[in-house]
């Protein structure tokens, strides 16, 4: 009894750790009218900067498995027989439904046998329908086949906060504490290789590198495979984007541009600097789970296999930074209508791009459809 109830708690504590990880982000975003603003117009507060934001296409969230009931959902994926999946991270479970949207099954619920979940984030499927989900409550990946059998897993540490699979069945995790920002692992745990070299603060932001308060390793990301089993990286507190061939090596590194990330850029900064007057950092502002103060720049990332490009849900007003196949600026994407609560989780799937905010998922549909393809 001892023992249960000491695992219950520490499954208590890692689920309130990923809240808090969330509302941490939900602070730390400025709010949806004044990025909005900056799209078009650059006032004397954005400066150098003097341009003003061109190609700039418009979005409409159109819900999708509306009224189901997620609560917290993440992702929407399609496997290759059409099959909608989506994380319902506070019911513990991940959802199936059919081609028509129609519920099929659930994959999990809450506990800590083989077959269940605590609050389930990432997942990712492959090439053959399994579905690897990232339990982030008993600290573990789980794989379950298309028909939601549970067929494998390892144990795995809960700071990842992404999950990537290739056409191998190869698990990629952003497990920077082994010195790399990737390591790879076979569907049962065991450690294939590691790349990518951990990028400092004062590295990812030029100017500030005599500032030992910065010289800490900006180890976060979040990633997408494209179909020839490339991985794209986007920094979770930088403006920077990279791309890996399958072996590991870096084949480019963009660094987003643009007013808009000028306006971002300042306002980390913002968040970063003690207050003037005290000395100290301000008290609306709050520890990410690296222990340093930082606004959240990248969302999420998403590929277009036929084309890899790329689109990256930036961390503020739902803007989406689209590239070329090079990590080269094409244009941003605009919401329509600002609402009251922000996307969180972006993927592009089967052609078209999904999103999800604290309560739904949506397909977004672009004003100019050559903005796909």
């Amino acid at each position: 009894m001892k023992r249960n109830r000491w695992l219950w708690a520490v499954i208590g504590i890692a689920g309130l750790s990923i809240v808090l990880f969330f509302l941490v982000q939900e602070q730390q975003r400025p709010s949806p009218s004044a990025v909005a603003d900056t799209i078009f117009s650059t006032s004397e507060e954005t400066k150098p900067s003097q341009e003003k934001e061109t190609n700039v296409s418009f979005y409409q969230e159109v819900p999708i498995f509306d009224g189901f009931g997620f609560d917290y959902p993440l992702y929407v994926r399609r496997d290759n027989e059409g099959n909608y999946y989506v994380t319902d991270q506070n019911n513990h479970r991940i959802c199936v439904f059919d081609p028509s949207m129609r519920f099929k099954f659930q994959i999990g619920q809450l506990g800590q046998g083989p077959e269940d979940l605590s609050h389930p984030t990432g997942y990712a499927l492959d090439s053959y329908g399994r579905l690897y989900i990232k339990d982030v409550g008993n600290l573990r990946i789980q794989i379950y086949d298309k028909t939601g059998h549970h067929v494998g897993g390892f144990r795995s540490p809960l700071k990842s906060p992404d999950i990537a699979v290739n056409s191998q069945g190869e698990v990629f995790l952003n497990h920077a504490t082994r010195g790399h920002l990737i390591s790879v692992y076979s569907s049962d745990g065991e450690l294939l290789r590691q790349f990518g070299d951990l990028m400092s603060l004062s590295r990812a932001y030029p100017g500030h590198a005599n500032d030992e308060r910065y010289r800490v390793p900006l180890s976060r990301v979040v990633m997408a495979i494209d179909g020839q089993d490339n991985l794209y990286v986007a920094y979770v507190f930088a403006p920077i984007i990279q791309k890996y061939d399958p072996a590991g090596k870096l084949l480019w590194e963009r660094r987003l541009e643009g007013p808009l990330i000028d306006v971002l850029t300042k306002s980390f900064w913002q968040a970063l600097e003690p207050s003037p007057a005290t000395e100290k950092y301000e008290p609306d502002t709050v520890m990410n789970m690296d222990g340093i103060q930082m606004a959240v720049m990248c969302q999420s990332i998403a590929v277009d296999e036929k084309t890899n490009r790329l689109f990256i849900l930036l961390g503020a007003a739902d803007i989406i930074y689209v590239t070329d196949d090079a990590g080269r600026k094409l244009r941003l994407l605009s919401p329509k209508k600002l609402r009251n609560s922000y996307l969180w989780t972006l993927t592009f799937s089967d052609g078209k791009l999904y999103a999800t905010d604290n309560a739904r998922c949506y397909q977004l549909v672009v004003s100019n459809s050559h903005t796909f393809h």
